[in-house]
């Protein structure tokens, strides 16, 4: 009677170790996507300014996009398109600003490629390293505070530097009529700031799986690993 209750039970464990779960591929891609986002917002911006300028024979529009390090974008005017970049050595408020912003993204970098690494090795023995989704944790919040703290310092430190003249809101528009031309500015995150709630969300989401199976295996007779 005994070996015919866990006769099935070792198949059955035995079988996850040769096939990993679909679980365990989601948390692989989550990860790996989390990754791929954190890194690509190094270099993206986090903040866009499109000001449009209408006048009675043409319209021009400057596009600007400010990440961590500096800003880029493109003034268009009719028959006419230029690429404008630069760094932030002119505005010091902004330069401390970012400071705080630049140590949690590094935090979750040094975090992120250890989850990384831990994840691929628990999908390769099919088995998650209990210590992934610990680390996932905390890299997965510091991933969502890392945006907040840059739309509450940075637009200050903007507007304190004079890099702006519309106010210390991180998102808005503003409308400005004169004789000659009506002049229409819009701001607000750019997608580098967006795809790291993205991931955040996804580092917490796979954390959270691999801690529910690590207790769930915790607790079941003969789990082990």
């Amino acid at each position: 009677m005994t070996a015919t209750v866990e006769e099935p039970n070792e198949l059955g464990r035995t079988s996850e170790r040769l096939h990993p779960s679909m679980g365990q591929a989601f948390t692989l891609v989550a990860v790996g996507l989390a990754i791929i986002l954190v890194l690509a917002a190094l270099g993206g911006p986090w903040f866009a300014v499109v000001t449009r300028t209408t006048s009675t024979n043409s319209t021009a529009v400057d596009d600007r996009g400010y990440g961590i390090t500096g800003f880029s974008g493109t003034d268009t005017v009719p028959g006419l398109r230029a690429g404008v970049s630069g760094n932030y050595l002119p505005w010091p408020a902004v330069r401390s600003a970012l400071v705080w912003t630049q140590v949690l993204i590094a935090s979750v970098l040094i975090l992120g490629f250890p989850v990384l690494v831990l994840t691929l090795i628990g999908a390769a023995r099919s088995r998650p390293v209990r210590l992934a989704p610990i680390l996932g944790f905390a890299a997965g919040t510091l991933t969502l505070i890392t945006p907040i703290v840059y739309a509450l310092t940075f637009p200050v430190a903007a507007q304190l530097d004079g890099l702006f003249d519309f106010g210390a809101s991180f998102v808005g528009s503003v409308s400005m009529q004169n004789p000659d031309a009506t002049v229409v500015r819009t701001w607000g995150p750019g997608w580098a700031w967006i795809g790291l709630l993205i991931a955040g969300v996804l580092l917490l989401t796979s954390s959270g799986r691999g801690i529910y199976v690590s207790r769930r295996r915790s607790r079941t007779p003969g789990s082990s690993g």
